[in-house]
């Protein structure tokens, strides 16, 4: 019970949450219900979850994540596709980014160097929604704001103009979202602001 309230009450996440986010996001059609947003859109219905970091602690480093999830039915059981929006980055994504994170082999990581390594998760680090204060929390709350305005819409629509649920799942329905390399390469190009988005 303390943990929630803790939680809850921690820079008064919830409460600004309620006045910056919430707005823009019944404009767009969303509903609310704790930290989750619904709306339908044609035969799709379409969540953002608002999800903290369970380690999140006063005085720390704070870190929450924003999932887009796509649903075909309305009990919510069964999502078909998951993204993260990424936060939009300070920092100039380094040119090997995504080979970085394209193979995990010890061989291939060995061909980076330290720098570049450095640079990478440096960059990494920068889409995260990390805040260390109640000011920065409401700095980057904001920039979620922006971000929901500009991109949600374009988000949802384009994924969903090419989701063939018989090209991803074939015959069956799964309970979970699976990988699918065409899905995230569509959302990366829709992420105009995030051009090297976490793979």
């Amino acid at each position: 019970m303390y943990g929630d309230w803790f939680m809850n009450e921690l820079y008064n996440f919830n409460r600004h949450i309620s006045e910056i986010i919430t707005p823009v996001l019944k404009e767009l059609g969303f509903s609310k219900k704790n930290l989750h947003f619904r709306r339908q859109n044609g035969k799709y219905f379409e969540e953002i979850n608002i999800q903290r970091s369970q380690f999140n602690l006063a005085g720390e480093e704070n870190l929450f994540f924003v999932n887009l999830y796509w649903f075909n039915n309305n009990d919510y059981k069964y999502w078909f596709y998951q993204e993260r929006l990424p936060n939009k980055p300070l920092l100039k994504c380094p040119e090997r980014y995504k080979d970085y994170y394209a193979d995990f082999s010890e061989d291939f990581r060995k061909t980076f160097s330290e720098s570049e390594e450095a640079e990478i998760h440096n960059y990494r680090r920068s889409t995260d929604w990390r805040y260390k204060n109640e000011a920065e929390l409401v700095s980057i709350l904001n920039t979620l704001a922006d971000l929901s305005k500009q991109y949600i819409d374009e988000i949802f629509n384009g994924m969903e103009q090419n989701f063939d649920e018989e090209k991803v799942f074939g015959s069956e329905k799964f309970p979970y979202g699976l990988y699918n390399k065409e899905l995230r390469e569509k959302f990366n190009s829709l992420i105009s602001y995030c051009t090297c988005a976490v793979v």
